[in-house]
């Protein structure tokens, strides 16, 4: 990890005729927005391939669409959905489609069941020369809503397929959303929880419901057939605090993915997590990578030690995250959760979380690291809270989220290669050595 390069990108917008739009510098016009993500929080994203038939040359490439759903601008939710072709990243052009009443919401999140696990694809002998860093899309023909608040600020459990629809030109016409028949154990109601995909099935951790201000559930849905099934770890290990605010489940591995802090009240008072969590699908048991400390509350089945580490990440609720893939050959290939954006009470910053295990020799790393400002500009994203991110094949797209500065531009794609980095991880054993 410590050859992990990542530069910003500034996500310029386009009109129709592929022009470049200039919003304000400050806050863009409420009645008439340049910028259609500007202000925006609590909102979903995924990138999706079109449903249905299209008549392309098959030497052309699959064309995908960033789609963004619901979330709060001034005040209010809207249920219009957005999609921009990433083949323009970083550019934006973003296409407004028919309203979709479902899509009127907040703190849902919007998911694929394809991990970069899934669809890495990284081959050939390993030399020194062909070290590199990769960002794998995840992008399928259908993506799952779940939870949030409705637009009468109801909390849900509904779980909706949603699929972009284009014409015969590859146009965008209509998002089309169909409420998936349900059965098993279901999950509560709920809003602000964490979502991740995999291999066919929906994975749902914490949030709030309408009986509990944080929760520490873990349920999955194979999406196929609408089954709905609790994961209960064993009461006698380990397991994280309720939480809400930890927004991405991330596969790093077909049976494991990791949790990185999220925030639960106490007291009225909110606390950051600063804790990372994997969760093994063999075993069906949670790890401690980074354990929580002191300030943190304990997990549930431990106490606190008095020789417990120190903090490695910094506390932090409200991030999102995408999966890199890095290849070295000392290492061969592993994947790396990576989280954007967050803050602890009040204040965040720029640094890219970073958890890398590497499985086999049963070691990780851990830490922070500063990705280099956007060329020509120097602008940063400048810390924000509840953004959407999502796997593109350019690079992880950050897409808006609450800040107290002016979002301009909304948008940041983050890029990553390999090359002489700079410190600020630490290797440590896994939990399972």
């Amino acid at each position: 990890m410590e050859s992990l390069q990542m530069r910003w990108m500034e996500c310029p917008l386009l009109d129709a005729a592929g022009a470049v739009l200039h919003p304000p510098s400050g806050s863009d016009d409420d009645d008439d927005p340049i910028d259609l993500l500007n202000q925006r929080e609590g909102h979903c994203s995924a990138v999706v391939y079109p449903a249905g038939f299209v008549d392309v040359s098959a030497a052309s490439p699959r064309k995908s669409w960033v789609l963004v759903c619901g979330g709060y601008t001034n005040g209010s939710v809207s249920p219009i959905p957005l999609v921009a072709p990433t083949a323009l990243l970083p550019a934006l052009q973003w296409v407004r489609l028919p309203p979709v009443d479902a899509l009127e919401c907040d703190g849902a999140t919007l998911t694929t069941v394809v991990s970069a696990v899934d669809i890495e694809a990284i081959s050939g002998p390993i030399t020194a020369a062909s070290a590199s860093a990769h960002i794998c899309t995840t992008a399928a023909t259908v993506a799952y809503l779940f939870g949030g608040l409705d637009a009468d600020t109801n909390r849900r459990n509904t779980l909706y397929a949603v699929s972009l629809h284009v014409d015969a030109d590859v146009t965008p016409v209509m998002v089309q959303v169909t409420e998936v028949q349900c059965t098993g154990t279901l999950p509560e109601a709920r809003v602000r929880h964490g979502a991740g995909g995999h291999a066919g099935r929906l994975y749902i951790f914490g949030g709030e419901t309408d009986t509990q201000e944080q929760s520490s559930d873990l349920y999955v849905c194979d999406v196929r057939t609408g089954v709905w099934r609790a994961l209960a770890s064993s009461s006698t290990l380990p397991s994280p605090a309720p939480r809400l605010l930890s927004l991405s489940l991330l596969f790093v591995a077909p049976t494991t993915f990791v949790l990185y802090g999220g925030s639960h009240f106490v007291k009225g008072n909110m606390h950051s997590f600063a804790d990372v969590w994997s969760f093994d699908l063999t075993t069906e048991a949670w790890s401690a990578m980074v354990p929580p400390v002191a300030d943190d509350g304990p997990p549930r089945g431990e106490e606190w030690r008095a020789d417990a580490p120190q903090r490695v990440l910094s506390p932090s609720n409200g991030h999102a995250g995408g999966v890199i893939a890095l290849r070295s050959s000392e290492s061969g290939t592993y994947m790396c959760a990576a989280f954007l954006g967050g803050k602890n009470v009040s204040e965040g910053d720029d640094t890219v979380k970073l958890v890398c295990p590497h499985l086999e020799a049963q070691t990780m790393e851990v830490g922070a690291l500063s990705a280099t400002p956007a060329m020509g500009s120097g602008k940063l994203p400048h810390w924000r809270y509840t953004p959407a991110v999502v796997n593109t094949e350019k690079g992880l797209l950050l897409l808006a989220g609450q800040c107290r500065h002016p979002q301009t531009p909304s948008a940041f794609l983050l890029t990553v290669s390999a090359g002489e980095g700079e410190g600020g991880c630490v290797s440590l054993p896994s939990a399972a050595s």
